[in-house]
């Protein structure tokens, strides 16, 4: 996530290289309130994780392409201070590559293999939060709430038992997960002009989403997000 951050902050510093010559004049007057829309689109992982277990599973959680677009409003209280909500069509996706080790009821291991597992999750995201202005800059801080639409995974499985290949595949709908999602949400902003802007927002939730956290495994799963933005002011 680290790698894909510097990248991100590059390509905004490009965007608004490029934007900076169609500016607007920033003394232009706006009204209090404001009606527009965006699209954002990024990389997000649904993070896996265990605690320890017989069995030595090692989760290696991969970025996947990730995307969110909807509606926004905000109220101006001065010239530096406003609050915003957005109702976001929000897709989660994320791809963990799980290494594993087969112990008999002896402790002695008789086989090994891997399980790729690709989650796909749509929520209904409505993240508010507030901003403050630095010139053309806003800075933002707040909370995103998600309720989960639809969900699916594919299950790929592969590797050796007493000294025996397997392979096989499953598909899902309906994953075995909360109907709900929270955590923070941090927002860079950068107003093109008076109607036009760019953003880049990272969100990370706080909440496992998964209902099954017993058992010898104590899986977690975590939803996080980066994206890149562009978004108009309507009104």
């Amino acid at each position: 996530m680290k790698k894909l951050t510097i990248i991100m902050v590059i390509s905004l510093f490009s965007i608004l290289a490029l934007g900076q010559e169609s500016k607007d004049d920033a003394t232009a007057k706006e009204s209090s309130y404001s009606f527009g829309i965006k699209f954002n689109a990024g990389a997000s992982e649904i993070i896996e994780s265990f605690t320890s277990n017989p069995f030595n599973f090692a989760p290696d959680n991969k970025l996947q392409f990730a995307y969110n677009f909807g509606i926004l409003t905000t109220y101006k209280f001065d010239d530096r201070n406003e609050i915003a909500l957005e109702i976001l069509y929000n897709q989660i996706n994320g791809l963990d590559h799980l290494g594993e080790d087969y112990i008999n009821s002896s402790g002695e291991k008789f086989g090994s293999g891997f399980r790729d597992i690709e989650r796909h999750i749509t929520y209904l995201s409505i993240p508010v939060y507030y901003t403050y202005r630095i010139s053309s800059w806003k800075l933002g801080l707040g909370i995103q709430t998600s309720f989960a639409m639809a969900s699916s995974d594919v299950e790929t499985s592969n590797g050796t038992r007493n000294g025996m290949p397997y392979y096989y595949q499953v598909s899902k709908n309906g994953l075995d997960i909360i109907m709900y999602d929270i955590g923070p949400k941090l927002y860079v902003i950068y107003g093109i002009s008076r109607r036009f802007f760019v953003d880049l927002d990272y969100y990370h939730g706080v909440v496992p989403i998964n209902n099954n956290m017993t058992g010898y495994s104590s899986q977690s799963l975590q939803n996080e997000e980066l994206s890149l933005g562009v978004g108009f002011k309507i009104h």
